[in-house]
């Protein structure tokens, strides 16, 4: 089953495939380039690294196998790194300076990522399932579902400080955030 659908280019398109792998597609033709055999639990997310070929892709630990961020490079299918996490590192929201943020469902923690380097600029547990996240235009406020709480948090990425809680109801799983 598909889960999440990365461009890479113009023509072409990453897939995490939630019991199978990843897949690379070119979506113009309609047709598989490349099937990557799996090479963890379950692949969620998607983190293309610049001017580079690999990509990092967020594993599903809990209950499946450890949670993990996996470099893989597309044009070989090789695995290059794996950073291990626990839980399960699930969505991606790439920043304007080149870093990302990552949410890990079962940890309860959101991260600040530098793929250049491979290294975590930060951590923060919020805990309550933490599930999709989003940033708002300027990348300052961050989004955050959190399905075991019934709420949506949302955290200032200056001073890694919660600015406001907000009950939403049962179980929210889908975020989006409107840019206008």
């Amino acid at each position: 089953m598909p889960k999440i659908i990365e461009p890479i280019s113009d023509s072409q398109a990453l897939v995490t495939l939630w019991l199978g792998g990843m897949a690379r597609i070119d979506f113009q033709q309609g047709k598989l380039i490349k099937h990557f055999e799996k090479f963890c639990a379950l692949t969620r997310g998607i983190l293309p690294i610049p001017n580079s070929t690999d990509v990092y892709i967020m594993c599903y630990g809990i209950p499946h196998g450890p949670g993990e961020i996996v470099r893989l490079n597309i044009e070989t299918g090789k695995v290059t790194s794996r950073i291990p996490t626990g839980g399960s590192p699930r969505h991606v929201v790439a920043l304007k300076d080149g870093t990302a943020l990552i949410s890990n469902l079962n940890s309860g923690q959101i991260y600040h990522f530098d793929p250049a380097t491979g290294k975590f600029l930060h951590r923060m547990y919020l805990g309550g399932g933490i599930n999709t996240i989003d940033v708002d235009p300027s990348g300052r406020f961050l989004f955050i579902s959190q399905r075991e709480l019934d709420l949506v948090s949302v955290v200032d990425t200056r001073t890694w400080k919660v600015v406001l809680e907000q009950m939403v109801g049962d179980y929210p799983t889908r975020l989006d955030v409107s840019y206008d």
